[in-house]
């Protein structure tokens, strides 16, 4: 369906990649009036080179054949908005009556002359988390309970935390051991603890792989609390730890030689079945050199040698390890 006149141009901003494209696609079907398919829709990636800010324009002056508007999205524009951002305010201005611009932005500065000309005509939505600790636990586990509801379930007392404890803040992961939850209690509609340490508990292991991506944001803080989080599910959570963080870095070499053989980030996550976004993926390819990630591998298999051989302290070893990446 055609969207509002005033509202020719959207962006969904906000950095948890499950919540914003959740919001995504609720704008997006309600802007096709329906299910998300490819009839009046057009999809760019924002983040591959191949994206040309004339080829947006153009179909976006395109009119649809099929609805009221051509809807364009370019998803993870980021980088798009940045090298663009004169052009894009130009076009908020005078947008084209045949297409509806929708921007999906990891981050978005509400100071910008483009952000208030798009919020003055209804058309920024952010997707963010509270900022205190407290309070993000508690939206957090209403956030669970609300997921379970739609699943056709109801968490008992104190589920929705013990859920938060064990998998973390990962909106995704969390959504995925809901849903599977949900399907292992029936016929039930009830959702106890047991049903959580019999389902979930491996899931503390995939907490591991987070810690990378913290690490390519220089985020220490972030990167701890997880490595800490880990450590406080599983007595054998270190040595797991290990061994995970040393599988996701083979998987980060055989990207990067992938990348530098001339393919992309993208095909590069797929073929190698790579559980982040296309955006995450590239920054920590870029974090470091290739000789670099080898030489962070070596240091891991060290720590894993000596907490295997008594050698040393697999915990200290491993937060001064993430201490160091993130200052590099």
């Amino acid at each position: 369906m055609a969207a509002d006149s005033t509202t020719s141009v959207y962006v969904v901003y906000g950095a948890d990649d499950f919540l914003r494209r959740g919001e995504l696609n609720t704008l997006l079907r309600r802007l096709l009036g329906g299910e998300i398919d490819g009839l009046g829709l057009t999809t760019f990636d924002g983040a591959s080179r191949d994206c040309e800010l004339a080829s947006v324009f153009d179909a976006l002056r395109t009119p649809s054949m099929f609805a009221g508007a051509t809807i364009v999205c370019v998803r993870e524009a980021d980088e798009f908005v940045t090298a663009h951002r004169a052009r894009l305010e130009d076009y908020v201005a005078a947008p084209s009556p045949d297409g509806v611009l929708v921007l999906e932005c990891r981050s978005w500065r509400p100071n910008t002359k483009l952000h208030k000309a798009i919020h003055a005509r209804k058309g920024a939505i952010g997707v963010e988390k509270p900022k205190g600790w407290k309070e993000i636990r508690q939206w957090m586990t209403s956030w669970i309970e609300a997921q379970a509801a739609g699943y056709g379930c109801k968490l008992d007392r104190g589920v929705a935390s013990q859920l938060y404890e064990l998998v973390g803040d990962d909106h995704g992961i969390l959504d995925n051991e809901i849903r599977k939850l949900a399907t292992y209690v029936l016929p039930r509609k009830s959702v106890g603890m047991a049903d959580v340490e019999a389902l979930v508990g491996h899931s503390r292991e995939q907490t591991v792989f987070r810690i990378t991506d913290a690490i390519a944001d220089r985020d220490a803080r972030k990167a701890l609390s997880l490595w800490r989080q880990v450590l406080a599910t599983d007595r054998a959570a270190p040595f797991k730890a290990v061994g995970g963080l040393a599988a996701g870095l083979r998987k980060l070499l055989q990207a990067k030689a992938h990348v530098a053989g001339g393919g992309t980030a993208y095909s590069a996550r797929s073929s190698l079945r790579i559980f982040t976004d296309g955006g995450s993926l590239e920054k920590q390819l870029r974090r470091f050199s290739y000789r670099q990630w080898e030489d962070i591998l070596l240091r891991l298999l060290r720590i894993d040698y000596g907490s295997k051989s008594g050698l040393g302290n697999v915990e200290q070893a491993m937060e001064k390890l993430i201490v160091d990446l993130c200052a590099a």
